[in-house]
């Protein structure tokens, strides 16, 4: 044993210094401790809280946190699971460059900040999913595709699309790095699928679209042709403007032959020579042929009969019903009717003026008869009517067909534009879409985040701390005094002073610890005496809450000190249950305390069991005496004692078991009460209230067994240092039987650190 260790002092921590004031002088002034107003309770210091909750479990409770901390990071590290990312990345062109033009396919898209959130939504959609978790891309990584695949992808699946920009980047974070690529790549894959799927039916939609305008188109430019075609077969010509240029010239001509012959009228004689006439009619040249060698107007009619006459022969296999044969002849009909009437007319004209019809220089009028001159100036007029229709209804066809014909260019036009932008979308088709992937998932190297260290560090940390937490806790569920300190901090306790505190003596002989022990049973006493008046006699009863707590040892030992000091010590054994003090000095058959309350005499029946310590045991009774203890014969006992002895120290039972203790405490002067370490602060409380409803005057309380640790460290251990045993001291005090060698370690070491007494 250490040279350190000490006995108890006077000297105590301010708070306890702070009770025993408070108990001294309530003792003092005649107030008993339970009227002393308490002081106000400190704010809480937690960590000394922890300190309370653990000191002298630390090893324990670090062997134990090492061990489970351990354990608990072993299972941290193995049950937290890396996360590894997989990354896919495509891209949606916000135009695309021109083939041969500018196309709504390659222009820039509107809205495309828009656009891109909707591929977003896209791509996190259920058709999305259901597409990815049938793709092969699973069965490539080995991978089954997940129980539930609409939670795994909605916690899993990130997609990010930033504004402003034409990337999506779409991630997929698992423990398998595996796992993650193929779910990555899935996605993608089905992504990208289904955009080419909405891209290829959003272009056919607009090749048919741009095909039945083609056809519709088509049609109309067929008809519109029809149209031109049979209004120009008449003519042979869709340019009708040389026809009408020489039927306006017809027609002047005509004007000019009616004035002429008017003229001619007017001029006449009245008897023109019929020879003339006659002989003009027979110069007339009637071959059409002939005419149109020197007529262009007859020329241009033999050669439009010359083309009608060619399309009939050149439908001469089909027969005479097919609608083109028909055709075919009704314009030779007509061109040959144009012919013929010509003819007519340039006939009738030479007849009358001897000059072509489209040779104004030809000579002079032929010279007939005025009846003649009327009635050709009739027909000419009627052929000048004729002539005007006819150059009024080929103006109108004529306009009619370039109006026609312009219509026609328009179609034309509009059908190239269609027939460039299908091949244009064709083109661009066939050369990909806007959609391109940069990059498919791919399996990870590295996880992305590896949450082991930490969960395996908090995981240690909390098992480290869950035997402290766990001993903490208890310290509040089973709390138990298991320091001296514990006392100084219960609010049931500040009004009782503290007296100190006596280490657990145990059976194998230590001389250094007999010797503390001793010391500070020695040092008990002289607090007692100074908070008592000088020369006073003094009775103490010395109790506890329950049995087991070292009450009668404490009663005995505190005698022993009185005794060594001088003092006429008696101790009394006034537990009729236990008789532990009257067994020890082997008195069970002897007079005692029954048999002086019976007489009111203490008469020879007090035994002297050393100097100046002299001993009443309970006497000749049973435990059932303890029921007819009166108050009255307490202070009659008492008063005797008075004259014989200096101090009195009683032993009763527990002041919550034994009527006796609680009559008693009323007529002594102190209580002594015995904590014993490991009792329930609960039982101390409930006897301190035993104690103040019997009025009783509290002495102070005495704090035993204390482990030899609190007893180094605590505030009651003196700067005594402890010197050996006297040589002439023994156990047995040389070989001689000690009459309190029945008693328990703490009697023996304050018998053996006791001098015997001159």
């Amino acid at each position: 044993m250490s040279d350190k260790v000490a006995s108890v002092n006077l000297a105590t921590a301010p708070a306890v210094l702070r009770l025993e004031n408070a108990g001294n002088g309530a003792m003092q002034n005649g107030i008993r401790p339970a009227e002393v107003a308490a002081p106000a309770k400190p704010a809480p210091n937690i960590l000394k809280m922890v300190h309370d909750a653990l000191r002298g479990r630390y090893l324990a409770v670090v062997s134990a946190g090492l061990i489970v901390g351990a354990v608990a990071a072993a299972g941290g590290w193995k049950m937290t699971k890396p996360i590894y990312t997989s990354e896919g990345l495509v891209r949606i062109a916000y135009s695309l460059p021109p083939i041969q033009k500018s196309t709504d396919q390659n222009a820039p898209l509107p809205m495309f900040d828009m656009f891109m959130q909707s591929q977003k939504t896209l791509i996190m959609s259920r058709r999305v999913m259901n597409q990815a978790i049938v793709d092969g891309v699973w069965k490539g990584y080995n991978r089954a595709v997940p129980a539930n695949p609409d939670s795994y992808f909605a916690e899993h699946l990130k997609v990010d699309a930033q504004r402003g920009s034409e990337l999506i980047k779409i991630s997929v974070q698992d423990t398998d790095p595996a796992t993650a690529a193929a779910a990555a790549t899935a996605v993608v894959n089905s992504y990208q699928t289904l955009y080419n799927e909405q891209e290829k039916a959003t272009n056919r939609q607009r090749l048919n679209s741009l095909q039945d305008d083609q056809s519709v188109t088509q049609s109309q430019m067929k008809d519109l042709t029809k149209t031109i075609d049979d209004m120009a077969s008449e003519y042979g010509s869709s340019d009708l403007s040389f026809f009408y240029d020489s039927l306006r010239m017809r027609v002047e001509k005509l004007n000019a032959a009616i004035d002429d012959i008017k003229i001619a009228i007017a001029n006449a004689p009245r008897h023109a020579p019929e020879a003339a006439a006659t002989q003009a009619a027979q110069e007339a040249p009637v071959d059409p042929r002939i005419i149109g060698m020197t007529d262009s107007v007859m020329h241009a009619y033999l050669e439009a009969e010359e083309r009608a006459q060619d399309k009939v022969s050149s439908l001469d296999h089909l027969p005479s019903t097919n609608p083109n044969v028909i055709e075919a002849n009704k314009n030779l009909k007509i061109a040959h009717q144009k012919v013929t009437d010509y003819a007519e007319a340039y006939r009738l004209y030479h007849q009358i003026t001897s000059r072509g019809l489209n040779d104004p220089l030809h000579p002079g009028v032929t010279l007939v008869s005025v009846d003649e001159l009327k009635k050709n100036l009739a027909t000419l007029e009627e052929v000048q009517t004729n002539a005007r229709k006819a150059m009024i209804d080929v103006g109108q066809k004529n306009r009619e067909i370039r109006k026609k014909t312009d219509d026609l260019l328009e179609l034309q036009k509009k059908y190239d534009d269609i027939t460039e932008r299908m091949k244009s979308l064709m083109m661009e088709g066939s050369l990909g879409g806007r959609l391109s992937v940069i990059n498919t998932g791919e399996a990870p190297l590295s996880p992305t985040l590896d949450r082991r260290p930490k969960m395996a560090a908090a995981a240690g940390l909390a098992g480290f701390l869950l035997p402290a937490a766990l001993a903490f806790g208890l310290s509040f569920i089973r709390r138990r005094y298991r320091y001296v300190d514990d006392t100084a901090k219960d609010a049931s306790l500040l009004n009782v002073p503290l007296l100190g505190m006596l280490p657990e003596v145990g059976r194998k002989f230590d001389p250094e610890v007999l010797h503390a022990t001793a010391h500070g049973i020695h040092q008990m006493r002289v607090l007692l005496c100074a908070k008592a008046p000088r020369n006073a006699k003094r009775s103490y009863l010395i109790t506890s809450a329950t049995e087991g707590e070292g009450k009668t040892n404490l009663t005995v030992a505190l005698g022993m000190s009185f005794a060594a000091a001088r003092q006429r010590t008696l101790v009394i054994d006034c537990d009729f249950v236990g008789r532990r003090l009257t067994r020890g000095f082997k008195a069970e058959n002897v007079e005692g305390v029954f048999e002086a309350m019976q007489e009111g005499s203490l008469g020879n029946r007090v035994r002297q069991e050393g100097p100046r310590l002299f001993v009443l045991p309970t006497g000749k009774v049973d435990s059932t005496f303890a029921c007819g203890i009166t108050t009255d014969n307490i202070r009659d006992l008492l008063s005797q004692t008075r004259g014989q002895y200096d101090t009195v120290i009683i032993d009763t039972g527990p002041i919550l078991g034994s009527l006796e203790a609680a009559i008693v405490a009323q007529e002594v002067d102190g209580v002594i009460l015995a904590i014993s370490r490991g009792q329930h602060p609960t039982l101390v409380q409930h006897a301190l209230r035993r104690l103040e409803s019997v009025k009783a005057v509290l002495a102070g309380a005495v704090f035993n067994r204390a482990k030899l640790q609190d007893f180094h460290s605590s505030a009651y251990t003196s700067s005594y240092t402890s010197q050996p045993f006297s040589e002439s001291i023994s156990i047995e005090r040389a070989g001689e039987p000690s009459v309190f060698s029945d008693f328990g370690p703490l009697v023996r070491a304050v018998s053996l650190g006791t001098p015997v007494a001159a």
